[in-house]
């Protein structure tokens, strides 16, 4: 994807904590995009209603770059590809492809989510990774 030994390393290392947090015997497949950077900062909607997304994006406005998933690993896959321009990111707990309480494990493990605030998609408000 044209990324350098640290960032490659840096996304493996993400793919295997998302292993870890579904469970023993289970490997995650990544691929990556080569990103331009945005012009703007990115909010990031992680969600599988499509309604939550304009919801949020009526919400927030016209000021920011919004990047949607609507599975949990390709919206981690792309979390971790969007890291440096991260505003905030909304998560819906119900998200496909992994269960609530692996999907908190890994945000709790993720020093990413200590950084970039983190937000309740359905709700819209925060949420403690702590």
């Amino acid at each position: 994807a044209g990324y350098d030994f640290a960032r490659l390393y840096s996304l493996a290392d993400d793919a295997l904590y998302e292993a870890k947090a579904r469970g023993k015997d289970c490997f995650v497949r990544w691929c990556t995009e080569r990103l331009t950077p945005p012009d703007r900062p990115v909010i990031f909607i992680a969600t599988g209603d499509p309604e939550l997304g304009p919801w949020i994006r009526t919400s927030l406005g016209g000021n920011y770059v919004y990047v949607e998933e609507g599975d949990a690993t390709a919206a981690l896959n792309r979390i971790s590809l969007y890291r440096d321009y991260l505003e905030r990111i909304y998560i819906d707990f119900d998200l496909p492809g992994m269960s609530k309480k692996n999907l908190r494990a890994y945000l709790r493990s993720r020093p990413i989510f200590a950084r970039v605030p983190l937000f309740d998609a359905a709700l819209g408000t925060p949420i403690a990774t702590g």
